[in-house]
């Protein structure tokens, strides 16, 4: 290697480990980014559809509680259940893997808004469907993606596409089908309007409260374990529901007796700690605009339970929103998820 004194350089058959150019190593790194970003998006948009069908179940066992039972349940004593449920499980998660329950102190102040977001959301749901009926409800509830989108726009700058509002109105159009509400479609006055109009507010309230979460979510991003969120909403919902039963006139609560009544009770709780732990943990991995979208699947869930446990047999109309809730979701996720898109948008931007 040494000549007359001299180093000489190394020749490529001397060093068979050569690196790439250092534009082809930008190149590596932006496609590997790109997957990965793809796979998170991906994977939370699932987390999201899985809590989609838990909250169908849960509000399933609310509506059956509070209408078809003998021994009706006051619909903030299914709150409470939940928020049992949330608080000890979540606690009891956060103790095993050693985090501080009370989370980092600098995000403590959105875990509250958070909770206080996510406990009057409960209670104006659950409130709602003491008063209407499961589709009419969850329909009105679905107003909620149109909140988020703004509220992303404006809050943290996300970019809404037209084909994000191409498939969000057309999703929209499927909610419509599919509930066939009295509220959106009726001409005459009925003798249970107050209750509608009650009922319609505190369904209108809860959409709001539910887009704020996934606003305040996205701020809070991954720093936080989503589980904290969980327990946090465990404990404004226990402090919220003796006091919303009390200021509502439910004040006849009673202890379940039969088997079908804590079947009910607990099941409330159940599925409403497993939809928040994966809400809460979805969000975090996909776009704010893309969770709403997906969350609509609950739709579609309701409309199979219905049929599954309450024997209702949907129409025509109902078929073709269910199926154009579907279209406009998968649409919107591949609109979101696609790796193409992705690294031709980074490629513009690295330009």
């Amino acid at each position: 290697m040494d000549q007359d004194g001299e180093r000489t350089p190394l020749t490529a058959a001397q060093n068979p480990t050569q690196h790439p150019p250092p534009h082809r190593r930008r190149a590596r790194r932006r496609g590997s980014q790109s997957n990965y970003s793809a796979t998170r998006e991906v994977a939370g948009a699932l987390l999201v559809a899985c809590s989609a069908a838990c909250f169908s179940m849960m509000a399933l066992l609310v509506r059956v509680g509070v209408v078809f039972k003998e021994n009706r349940f006051a619909s903030f004593q299914l709150v409470l259940s939940r928020s049992l449920f949330q608080f000890f499980a979540a606690t009891i998660v956060l103790l095993w893997i050693k985090k501080d329950p009370l989370g980092p102190p600098d995000m403590r102040i959105w875990l509250v808004i958070r909770a206080l977001a996510g406990g009057f959301g409960v209670v104006c749901l659950f409130y709602s469907l003491s008063l209407l009926s499961l589709g009419e409800c969850t329909v009105l509830i679905f107003t909620m993606p149109i909140f988020t989108l703004i509220f992303s726009r404006i809050f943290l700058g996300e970019k809404v596409e037209v084909v994000d509002g191409f498939f969000g109105v057309l999703c929209l159009c499927g909610i419509a089908l599919v509930a066939k509400p009295h509220l959106l479609f009726a001409h005459e006055v009925t003798h249970e309007m107050q209750q509608r109009l009650l009922g319609t507010g505190a369904a209108i309230l809860a959409a709001l409260a539910q887009a704020s979460i996934y606003i305040v979510i996205k701020k809070m991003g991954v720093s936080v374990h989503y589980m904290m969120n969980v327990m946090y909403l465990g404990i404004l919902g226990i402090v919220l529901a003796p006091i919303g039963g009390f200021v509502f006139g439910e004040r006849r609560w009673h202890m379940p007796s039969a088997a079908a009544e804590w079947l009910v009770f607990l099941g409330v709780g159940f599925f409403g700690l497993l939809a928040q732990v994966f809400i809460s943990r979805g969000l975090q991995l996909c776009r704010a605009g893309l969770g709403a979208a997906v969350t609509n699947l609950q739709i579609v869930f309701s409309f199979i339970f219905g049929i599954v446990f309450l024997d209702e047999i949907p129409s025509g109309s109902s078929m073709i929103g269910a199926t154009i809730i579907v279209t406009s979701t998968l649409g919107v996720v591949w609109n979101k998820t696609t790796p193409s898109r992705v690294s031709f948008e980074e490629r513009r931007g690295s330009t």
